[in-house]
């Protein structure tokens, strides 16, 4: 930035770049006898012209042992200088974090859209996989009752088997001791002619 006064302080003396003679501050002198350096906010007090006195300045002072005497190197800077700069880059902060942040919002949307769309693309895949599992599962429900049916018909059909087989066996074991029971008769039928024919 722009340096707008400076001054090389000689031992309780000030010169100006022009030469001319100036009183600093008491606490710049002793500072500087001290060997001591540092920085003082307010109006230049260095010279009698009204513009240096009417503003606000930050003065740096430094001391320099030159020659065996206490030298001091004063830089002044108007106060309305470094706020126009430190306004300045505040404001480049401002634009640069507002582009960060726009940057990073577009960045976003577009992950946000790239993600939205892989993740329907996968939806509608698995969807589709779904639909095909219900449709072979629905087959397969379908056949298994198909199968069940006609297991059901089968059963059906032995039992009824076995019920007709039921009955022709009793018929049989009926027709059996009808049959038996007419041997046998035939038989004690038989002892009885033969029992007779021998009175």
């Amino acid at each position: 930035d722009k340096i707008v006064m400076s001054r090389l302080v000689i031992e309780d003396n000030c010169y100006g770049p022009d030469g001319k003679p100036s009183v600093p501050p008491k606490k710049v002198v002793d500072d500087i006898r001290a060997g001591r350096s540092g920085h003082i906010q307010g109006p230049l007090m260095y010279s009698d012209d009204p513009q240096e006195k009417s503003h606000d300045f930050l003065k740096t002072y430094r001391p320099v042992d030159l020659e065996g005497k206490s030298w001091g190197i004063i830089l002044a800077t108007s106060m309305e200088d470094i706020y126009s700069s430190l306004s300045y880059n505040i404001n480049r902060l401002w634009y640069f974090t507002f582009g960060i942040m726009t940057a990073i919002i577009i960045i976003g949307i577009i992950f946000n859209f790239l993600l939205s769309r892989s993740l329907k693309n996968e939806i509608m895949h698995k969807t589709e996989e779904l639909k095909k599992s219900s449709k072979l599962l629905s087959e397969q429900l379908k056949k298994e009752e198909q199968v069940s049916l006609e297991k059901e018909d089968l059963i059906k059909q032995q039992v009824k088997a076995q019920e007709e087989l039921k009955n022709k066996v009793g018929d049989l074991e009926k027709f059996q001791k009808v049959t038996m029971n007419r041997e046998l008769k035939m038989i004690e039928l038989k002892e009885e002619v033969r029992n007779l024919k021998k009175k």
